[in-house]
């Protein structure tokens, strides 16, 4: 009604909303006149310069770490190798195909397999395709290979098909059919020539 004082009353903004934050609780969030540019945000991005500085350096040491190379083994004569025992790194790819040849003179077709076998795997390993590893399978062997050699189907799909000769031979034991050794030499030559052997 006309007369009557207002109830409502006009809100005004006053200088206080202006003023420092405040929490529930009624103190300032920060203390009232250090303002939030001074030396508390110059401390915030020292301690993340640092925090970022870590984290690089330990991707990077992580990284080296990777990378660097195993020790290199020395070969053995190929006389001095037990084919049956010997990891591929333990014979150049030309010793071992040496060494095959020699085995299957002799009748040895199961050893000379497998050195035919292990020759394709120091070929791969001279060309940094697959990184011999005493623990590594035979699998392991063609899953870096897949990674490290896709533009190169053709070696993989060399290996791939020798793997499974070698492994029904080797793990089967089964006699190899002279048609399956001809297959296998045939993609021992593949990833020789890939290999730049």
């Amino acid at each position: 009604p006309a007369g009557m004082p207002s109830t409502t009353s006009k809100r005004t903004m006053s200088p206080s909303c202006l003023s420092p934050a405040r929490s529930a609780r009624g103190p300032p969030i920060w203390p009232a006149g250090r303002s939030r540019t001074g030396p508390d945000v110059a401390f915030g991005v020292l301690l993340a310069g640092l925090a970022l500085a870590a984290v690089v350096a330990f991707l990077l040491l992580r990284r080296r770490r990777r990378r660097a190379p195993p020790a290199e083994a020395v070969p053995l004569p190929a006389a001095a190798v037990d084919v049956a025992r010997a990891s591929a790194s333990a014979l150049p790819g030309e010793e071992w195909l040496r060494l095959a040849a020699e085995l299957a003179a002799r009748g040895e077709a199961r050893l000379a397999l497998r050195a035919l076998f292990l020759a394709g795997l120091a070929f791969l390993a001279d060309a940094e395709l697959v990184r011999l590893r005493p623990y590594k399978t035979n699998r392991d062997y063609l899953r870096d290979l897949r990674r490290r050699a896709h533009v190169f189907p053709d070696v993989v799909t060399a290996f791939e098909e020798n793997l499974a000769v070698f492994d029904r031979t080797w793990y089967g034991e089964h006699t190899p059919a002279p048609e399956a050794l001809d297959r296998f030499s045939l993609n021992l030559e593949e990833i020789r020539r890939h290999a730049g052997a």
